[in-house]
């Protein structure tokens, strides 16, 4: 960006940000004044940092918010994997007193054979 070579004063228009709200411009603050070149430079050069500090605000928050969502997916996630360890246990013992009930029958039925169930109810 070059500056403009004046011999005179230059009108610029100064874009600051309200102290109470130090991440939004669109709530700025306008003002006119006159400045010579070196000021130029200097208002230029604070209006880029100006910009760039908005941006890497913007950033952060958006940064803020992601490091949130994966700190709560992690905690689910956690959740998710004790609560299928749970399911799988509870399953495991299920299966085990599946079997158990069947060899129990398997015994019963030895001794005491099992009726059809038309002659059972008859």
């Amino acid at each position: 960006m070059e500056t403009p070579s004046h011999d005179g004063p230059v009108r610029v228009l100064i874009v600051s940000e309200r102290p109470e709200l130090p991440h939004s411009l669109d709530v700025a603050t306008l003002a006119v004044r006159e400045l010579d070149s070196d000021q130029l430079s200097a208002v230029r050069a604070a209006g880029l940092i100006a910009q760039l500090t908005v941006q890497l605000l913007r950033w952060q928050d958006s940064l803020t918010r992601a490091h949130g969502a994966l700190d709560e997916a992690a905690a689910a996630s956690q959740r998710a994997s004790v609560a299928r360890d749970h399911l799988a246990s509870a399953l495991e013992h299920t299966e085990q007193l599946c079997v158990r009930l069947s060899d129990a029958r398997d015994v019963l039925d030895c001794h005491w054979p099992r009726q059809p169930a038309s002659l059972a109810h008859g």
